[in-house]
């Protein structure tokens, strides 16, 4: 007496190759690197406009320095993998006095979220959509 065969199932698994798994793992490597990079360099903006501040301060004891940042996590908001790797959303961001061009335009850049505002109060970017 003969065994019946077994029953072929009618789903495939996935399948792929080890070219598609390098390919799938470098995407995501450079996608997560970029990342690190934004979050770094926005970390490095902060703490150039902190030791700025803080400087202002110094060679102006009468002169407020301006605040670092207000954060409302209801109203900006930034991708969940970012929180993940350190960054934090940033609703106001207040440069310090004597900020060149090219610091607004890194800021802005930088801090798509924010509403970016000079050390005079003057608006420099749009209202972000939220």
């Amino acid at each position: 007496m003969q065994c019946p065969p077994a029953p072929k199932h009618s789903r495939r698994w996935f399948q792929f190759g080890m070219g598609t798994l390098f390919l799938v793992t470098t995407v995501f490597a450079l996608w997560l690197g970029w990342n690190f990079k934004l979050v770094r360099a926005r970390q490095e903006f902060l703490l150039w406009r902190d030791t700025q501040c803080e400087a202002e301060s110094r060679e102006n004891p009468g002169l407020v320095a301006p605040l670092a940042i207000w954060v409302r996590p209801e109203s900006a908001k930034i991708p969940m993998w970012r929180n993940w790797l350190g960054d934090q959303a940033t609703e106001f961001l207040i440069l310090p006095r004597g900020a060149t061009v090219e610091d607004h335009d890194k800021a802005k850049s930088l801090f798509t979220e924010a509403l970016v505002y000079a050390a005079d109060g003057t608006l420099l970017t749009d209202v972000p959509n939220r």
